[in-house]
């Protein structure tokens, strides 16, 4: 997504995470309301119920700057490193669903308006070159956005049941590393604790120099830069031309001008 929309996401989490601590402690009892443990207890005692809650809480995520990575380890604290998987898969492939088909009636203007241009680029090119397979690879390691890659998706002919089999399938790594840690804080650390927190350090580490990954990856893109290379030189070449026209008739126009005045003096 656009830098914009991260940066809204991020401050409204905090934001969120400031208004409770503040109530915990202005309002001894929302103290207990606002307990990880209690939370955890209400939503379990939900049963299904709980499990709607917490898949809509996924789907406000969509349109709301909310990280969904925040629930997703908050779904792995709830229901464990398994189910909170599952449930996580379910309500992400829902709201991608829901993304893909609102792409596919509005359209590349609208993904101009929240997704980089040169991710919506670098994409398409990439797709069109690996197919599936670039799709597969962008979500299970987050060399672009997930979100971006739901609405890019949109806009190439992929046929929606292969569309969903690509969000779940590559998506599985991720979630599952990130529920098992939201179940660590809850069950205490282990040696899978830590397995499971450099697994999070590497995907962090990629998410932070995705654009280095992506060429290491992704070799085509050096085709399309040498193209944008061309394309820019084309205009470059094209521009000096037309400026050479316009100074030769500026040049032009002064000399006649100062033609004018000398037939005036004389």
């Amino acid at each position: 997504m656009k830098q914009k929309h991260r940066f809204r996401g991020y401050v409204v989490l905090g934001l969120i995470i400031i208004s409770i601590g503040m109530a915990a402690f202005f309002l001894p009892g929302f103290q207990k309301l606002a307990s990880p443990e209690f939370l955890r207890d209400y939503l379990r005692s939900l049963g299904p119920l709980g499990y709607l809650v917490y898949i809509i809480l996924l789907l406000l995520s969509v349109p709301l700057p909310i990280p969904s990575t925040a629930i997703a380890l908050a779904g792995g604290y709830v229901y464990g490193p398994i189910v909170g998987t599952v449930l996580t898969l379910l309500g992400v492939a829902m709201g991608a669903t829901m993304v893909f088909y609102i792409v596919r009636r509005f359209g590349q203007s609208l993904v101009e308006q929240f997704v980089d241009a040169h991710h919506i680029r670098h994409f398409l090119h990439i797709f069109k070159r690996r197919g599936e397979t670039a799709a597969l690879i962008s979500y299970a390691i987050p060399v672009f956005p997930s979100d971006a890659v739901n609405m890019v998706l949109g806009l190439t002919k992929v046929r929606y049941l292969t569309f969903l089999a690509l969000v779940i399938v590559g998506s599985i790594p991720r979630y599952l590393i990130i529920s098992s840690l939201g179940g660590d804080l809850y069950g205490g650390f282990s040696l899978r604790t830590i397995i499971t927190i450099l697994f999070c350090a590497v995907f962090l580490l990629i998410a932070v120099f995705r654009e280095k990954v992506k060429r290491l990856i992704f070799t085509e893109l050096k085709e399309l830069e040498q193209e944008v290379e061309k394309e820019v030189g084309k205009v470059e070449k094209e521009v000096g031309k037309v400026e050479q026209e316009v100074e030769g008739m500026e040049r032009g126009t002064r000399m006649e001008k100062k033609k004018r005045a000398k037939n005036k003096k004389s």
